[in-house]
């Protein structure tokens, strides 16, 4: 579930925006599809609790296996995630994402009806003093679920900062999150 999504940094005014305020910007692609273990942009809070845009690794290393997705109904379960839900919580823009129908494998691509931008939550760690995050799933809505029984945590632009705040419970942001969303089968592009 949700192991691709697709980006235009330098095109999509917004991404751009916070795309510039990044201060490291080596080894990551501007436009083009996302993969696990590409560096993505995120928005978390900084050292000293100031929301700033950062260069994170996307997957948890495993041994040689990267998990790139975290079933927020098992956050408070496992201890991989404990952490980053209650001290380590971003957001990674993206203008859509792509998700395979099970049964055909036919291609769908995701975005929001309002924006041109997708907020997706996320929680991180550091592995070898640097940033790596994954993505938070949950159960697909009723409207999508028959392409695929997952899809991302989206969220409104507006409630970045309340899902940032690690005094908020996590669950607060979660049960609102967006459900509506625009697809299409990649095949009619």
């Amino acid at each position: 579930m949700c192991c691709r999504c697709y980006i235009e940094y330098l095109k999509d005014e917004e991404l751009k925006r916070i795309y510039d305020l990044l201060n490291d910007k080596s080894d990551l692609k501007v436009e083009g599809e996302l993969f696990p273990g590409d560096n993505v942009v995120a928005i978390a809070n900084s050292k000293d609790m100031n929301v700033g845009v950062f260069k994170m690794k996307w997957g948890y290393s495993i041994g040689k296996r990267l998990v790139f997705n975290a079933r927020v109904e098992s956050l408070d379960n496992k201890e991989l995630f404990m952490d980053g839900i209650k001290n380590r919580r971003c957001v990674i823009p993206v203008n859509n994402y792509f998700e395979w129908k099970k049964d055909n494998k036919e291609k769908y691509i995701f975005s929001d009806k309002e924006s041109s931008i997708l907020y997706l939550l996320g929680i991180y760690r550091f592995e070898e003093s640097k940033p790596v995050l994954t993505i938070l799933t949950k159960d697909s809505s009723e409207e999508l679920s028959f392409i695929h029984d997952r899809m991302p945590v989206i969220i409104k632009k507006n409630d970045i900062k309340t899902w940032l705040d690690k005094s908020i419970d996590p669950k607060i942001v979660i049960n609102k999150s967006i459900d509506n969303l625009k697809f299409m089968s990649c095949k009619t592009q």
